[in-house]
């Protein structure tokens, strides 16, 4: 009894939400995280249609419209499990609006900093301390008289670029 206790209370606390789902796609078990994510109650799944197609062993992404929330994106992922002896599905989602968005705006973010960039038609290079990688925008690149595949992404470039009696003051310089 203790074992199943610990079970519940570890499902009632994730904050992924959980559903049992049979293959017929009707709801069997929603854990409070479901219900927070689908914004209806336990009562209200059970028994009714799960709404999304299930794909066991593999990871999409849905959009959940709710009817007094605003609408979120949740990463799905579905196993086969047995359910009060019968085949189902125990459906995991994770609430990705906010990871998605932070995505978005990156991506406009370096959007933005690659149309200016070319509209200044000014070289720019950086240098990832941590990783090594190296970038080397294509008006840099055709600066020196390069295409942009010339050089591998990290500090490799100078050895071709730096005169050889050179590099030892360039190396020291950095």
């Amino acid at each position: 009894h203790g074992s199943e206790e610990r079970f519940r209370n570890i499902i009632s606390h994730n904050a992924d939400g959980m559903l049992v789902v049979d293959l017929d796609g009707v709801v069997h078990f929603a854990n409070p995280a479901a219900e927070r994510l689908l914004g209806r109650s336990a009562n209200d799944l059970i028994g009714r249609p799960f709404g999304f197609p299930i794909v066991a062993g593999e990871s999409t992404e849905i959009d959940l419209l709710r009817a007094d929330d605003p609408p979120l994106i949740a990463e799905m992922r579905a196993m086969h499990t047995r359910w009060e002896g019968a085949a189902a599905h125990v459906v995991s989602l994770r609430d990705v609006t906010e990871r998605r968005r932070i995505e978005r705006a990156l991506r406009d973010s370096q959007l933005r900093l690659a149309l200016a960039l070319d509209a200044i038609s000014e070289g720019l290079w950086d240098w990832n301390l941590t990783t090594g990688v190296v970038y080397l925008s294509p008006h840099w690149l055709a600066a020196l008289g390069y295409k942009a595949d010339t050089f591998p992404p990290d500090l490799s470039y100078r050895e071709r670029l730096i005169h050889p009696a050179d590099l030892p003051l360039a190396e020291a310089s950095l």
